[in-house]
């Protein structure tokens, strides 16, 4: 929460929240990399998921929003957006306090979305902006690295306004001389961590 609270604030102080659903994170500046970015595109990816008051440790949180945009590292746009709402199956209805901080109501989780579909769709999604902009994915960067081919990574955070916020942040961070690398990667997940989620999303 905290986190999430301070990237709108931050956002918000250096003037990049946009009203519009789609926008230029620079379409009131004329700013451009300052370095070249190991990355075409970035999908940052903004989940909310269930959460009460009392912060109660035997509740495992779930996805109640699956948002997504895609932007553009050498002009700052947002290309494509992806968003659904998404039906918690563990624990179906919000608290009064999840709603609040999320913003997020009771019916649109009731009208979402269970899990799976959504993953399905999501990577529908991908692969439509992989034939559109003809990126691909990498687990790590070399030098050797797929060389003339567009590339693509995940930015990770939590809301679809959010998901907007951090790539405006992300476009303010590449003007500003940052360059865009890969901080974890599932090539690194212990077999038996990632089959023990692998699991947990087929039993949804």
């Amino acid at each position: 929460m905290i986190r999430e609270m301070a990237t709108k604030t931050l956002a918000k102080q250096l003037g990049l929240i946009r009203k519009s659903s789609i926008t230029s994170a620079n379409c009131e500046n004329s700013h451009r990399p300052a370095l070249k970015q190991i990355f075409d595109y970035l999908i940052v990816l903004d989940f909310e998921s269930t959460c009460w008051k009392d912060n109660k440790q035997h509740y495992s949180q779930e996805i109640i929003e699956f948002p997504a945009v895609l932007l553009n590292t050498s002009n700052g746009e947002i290309e494509s957006e992806f968003q659904f709402y998404v039906q918690p199956q563990e624990h179906p209805f919000l608290s009064e306090f999840c709603t609040e901080l999320t913003g997020i109501k009771q019916d649109q989780v009731d009208k979402g979305l269970p899990l799976k579909i959504c993953l399905s769709q999501f990577s529908k999604w991908i692969e439509k902006l992989q034939q559109q902009n003809q990126f691909m994915f990498i687990s790590t960067v070399t030098n050797d690295s797929a060389p003339g081919s567009k590339l693509c990574t995940f930015v990770t955070w939590s809301g679809l306004d959010d998901s907007r916020n951090t790539a405006h942040l992300a476009w303010r961070m590449i003007c500003d001389g940052c360059v865009m690398k890969i901080t974890k990667s599932l090539d690194k997940l212990s077999r038996n961590r990632l089959n023990s989620v692998l699991n947990y999303l087929a039993a949804l």
